[in-house]
């Protein structure tokens, strides 16, 4: 089994949401099927779906498919992203994604980290 995704530009991203995210996978599920491709796909989250496929070379087929979809800003696979043909990198970088998809309400902000804090006077046991 092997799984990827695919991250849509952003505009269109904020265009459909999820239901229409929902409604896109579907549909490009059906179009790998008329192509002869099985793989399952599913919205995660607006703009992002997940590829599911069993078997040799299917995921090379779903990096082909993608590409071809004018929606798509990247793919990634393994933990490293692609972009289509004559793009070195994503439309939107991570940090700005996040923070739009932050005002949209799509995802928490991050967790400000917390400094571990020192207490004086007291040694692991307790005593001073």
């Amino acid at each position: 089994m092997e799984m990827s995704f695919v991250v849509l530009k952003h505009d269109k991203a904020v265009e459909l949401g999820k239901e229409g995210t929902d409604k896109m996978a579907s549909v490009w599920k059906g179009m790998m099927e008329n192509g002869g491709l099985n793989a399952n796909v599913y919205a995660v989250d607006p703009g992002r779906m997940l590829f599911v496929t069993q078997g040799a070379g299917l995921v090379g087929k779903v990096k082909e498919f993608v590409f071809q979809q004018e929606e798509t800003d990247w793919w990634e696979y393994q933990s490293k992203q692609y972009y289509p043909p004559g793009r070195t990198k994503a439309l939107m970088d991570n940090d700005e994604r996040k923070k739009a998809e932050e005002k949209l309400g799509w995802r928490q902000p991050a967790a400000p980290k917390d400094k571990p804090s020192k207490k004086k006077g007291k040694n692991k046991k307790g005593e001073l």
